[in-house]
């Protein structure tokens, strides 16, 4: 029951920003991890070591202040299910890796691996970012600026280049109702419409992910 009250606790302050799930985490989740160790050292002491319930009792009960780092860092998930999730697909697929031919071959799947999760992670669809990876690679771009080739610099770079395209139509839509033309107003604004209900939703799913 203690554990299903902390999960209850992230769902209410999933996607917030990290200072404000520390605060929270400490507010609410601190006292009940506390109870659960308090309550985990008693079993602890009743219970010998030798069958498999002591023992996985003394494994938690070492781990103590590994358990307890989400409470301090509100960058930390308290568990690590969303990166598990990521990497299900890559070991799914790894009888597929056998034939990557040899070891350097293999890490190169792995950094297309991580590249494609982090592409995902971010909200970003992997083959634009690769194709406009490679572009700006093959033009030139210095080795010493790779933070901007990240997969989040491309997606925060997307969404000011989104946010461009929207107020390009507003003018539009501006210029056509000083002509007082209601035909043309009418299908701008239309775009216009379907062009924000498409930023919501993506910013739906970027909240889901994070």
């Amino acid at each position: 029951m203690r554990i299903a009250k902390l999960y209850k606790i992230e769902e209410t302050i999933r996607g917030s920003e990290p200072e404000h799930r520390r605060v929270v985490r400490q507010e609410l989740s601190r006292p009940v991890v506390d109870q659960f160790f308090t309550w985990l050292a008693a079993q602890v002491a009743r219970v010998s070591r030798k069958p498999d319930l002591g023992g996985a009792l003394a494994y938690m009960l070492r781990r103590h202040d590994g358990c307890q780092l989400f409470l301090e860092d509100g960058h930390v998930d308290m568990d690590s299910n969303l990166f598990e999730n990521a990497i299900r697909s890559p070991t799914m697929n790894r009888r597929n890796a056998l034939f990557a031919g040899h070891d350097e071959g293999g890490r190169s799947w792995a950094r297309f691996a991580s590249l494609i999760g982090s592409c995902k992670m971010n909200g970003v669809e992997p083959y634009a970012y690769l194709r406009d990876l490679f572009t700006k690679l093959a033009n030139g771009h210095l080795d010493k600026d790779t933070d901007a080739l990240m997969p989040w610099a491309y997606a925060a770079a997307s969404s000011w280049k989104a946010q461009l395209r929207l107020y390009g139509r507003y003018q539009r839509l501006t210029q056509i109702r000083h002509k007082r033309s209601q035909v043309a107003v009418t299908a701008v604004a239309r775009e216009l419409v379907g062009f924000i209900w498409a930023i919501a939703r993506n910013a739906e799913g970027e909240m889901a992910v994070r």
